[in-house]
């Protein structure tokens, strides 16, 4: 792969204080809340340009994901795997993406087959792939359009007896774009 491609960045946030004000989200993080923790480091994180506030933002979303908040254990993945804010490290990034699919994490799941895929942070694996991609799909029907493309079925006259064989495709353009 081109060492200057990058994934595209699929988090977001669908919190629940969203509607909340400052005051309650901080209060709520201060509380250790790790999804108010995540709010209030997106919110200072969207805010502002400064190195410094920027450190804060992201001190924050790293308490979130060190408590196992899963939105933010994605978030921090897909900076390792951009070199946004941390030194680009696949490995990183695999690890942190993993912890977030395995908590059902959708965008995290579909994330994590793009690095089977790729073999970024881990060995490269299509079967692994496809699985992330299909229970991705499963549970978020916006991947399936992406998805489904590059799965197709081998049918030879010994398979037809047989359950027919998923076999997943390595298509460049499901991997990659511009940030």
């Amino acid at each position: 792969l081109p060492t200057e491609t990058k994934m595209m960045p699929i988090w977001h946030t669908n919190s629940i204080f969203c509607s909340k004000s400052h005051e309650e989200v901080l209060n709520s993080s201060n509380l250790g809340d790790p999804e108010a923790c995540f709010e209030l480091g997106l919110r200072i994180y969207s805010s502002t340009r400064k190195k410094k506030e920027i450190k804060n933002a992201i001190s924050y979303i790293e308490k979130a994901a060190a408590a196992g908040y899963p939105e933010a254990q994605l978030w921090v993945a897909e900076h390792y795997e951009s070199g946004k804010y941390y030194p680009k490290n696949y490995r990183q990034s695999y690890l942190w993406c993993k912890k977030a699919a395995d908590q059902n994490q959708p965008r995290a799941q579909y994330f994590l087959s793009l690095l089977y895929i790729a073999g970024r942070g881990v060995i490269e694996d299509s079967t692994q792939s496809a699985h992330w991609c299909q229970i991705s799909a499963a549970v978020c029907l916006q991947h399936i359009c992406v998805c489904k493309p590059a799965i197709t079925t081998d049918v030879t006259p010994n398979s037809l007896s047989n359950k027919s064989k998923s076999v997943w495709k390595k298509p460049e353009y499901l991997l990659f774009g511009t940030m």
